[in-house]
């Protein structure tokens, strides 16, 4: 969602998690990083730092654009921020052979304080965890992809682990009222400055 207006700030997130988590930083925990990101930014806020599309996958939530971009980094946007390496090893701890590393240096011009120091937090606190801690804790009873998921079984067992359900944020919100007016300003005043972008 959004996406044009926000890939800037979504190379610069990954830029930042490249330059700050442990090394390596494969490509499914910086998936997994991102989302939490933005769940804990609507939560606290109502509000997502880089208001991607999350879609409820087997492993977790995932933002497919960049799960696509990072596999055929040649062609995508996100080819101007990072760099995509495959792992030389056969076998991988994390069961994943892509490495996300910055093409440049981080521009913080895009983000506000809160969004710095959460992106800080979310490291300090997520960032040492394995890919396969991260997928844990989002598929906890309770979570959002948990609650959607039972719903998508029989999807998951045709489409190789994946749907094309979307997680909303904003059901994140549903017992604050002022959250959810915040999200939805928001959401009006991107939605106007996209359709501006598209004519």
């Amino acid at each position: 969602m959004f996406r044009e207006i926000h890939n800037e700030k979504i190379g610069n997130v990954l830029i930042y998690l490249a330059q700050k988590v442990e090394k390596p930083l494969y490509k499914t925990k910086a998936l997994k990083l991102l989302y939490i990101i933005d769940e804990i930014a609507i939560k606290e806020t109502g509000v997502p730092v880089t208001w991607l599309d999350y879609k409820a996958w087997q492993f977790g939530p995932v933002a497919e654009d960049i799960f696509n971009d990072v596999e055929h980094i040649e062609n995508s946007t996100l080819n101007n921020f990072i760099i995509v390496e495959k792992e030389i090893s056969t076998f991988s701890e994390e069961n994943d052979t892509k490495i996300i590393k910055p093409k440049k240096l981080f521009d913080d011009s895009k983000f506000n304080n809160y969004e710095m120091k959460l992106i800080d937090k979310v490291i300090k606190k997520y960032g040492k965890l394995s890919t396969k801690k991260l997928v844990n804790l989002l598929h906890k009873e309770g979570t959002l992809w948990h609650k959607e998921v039972s719903k998508l079984a029989l999807s998951f067992k045709l489409h190789n682990g994946k749907s094309n359900h979307i997680l909303e944020l904003s059901n994140l919100l549903e017992n604050d009222a002022m959250k959810q007016f915040t999200y939805q300003t928001a959401f009006e005043a991107l939605q106007f400055q996209q359709d501006l972008l598209n004519n």
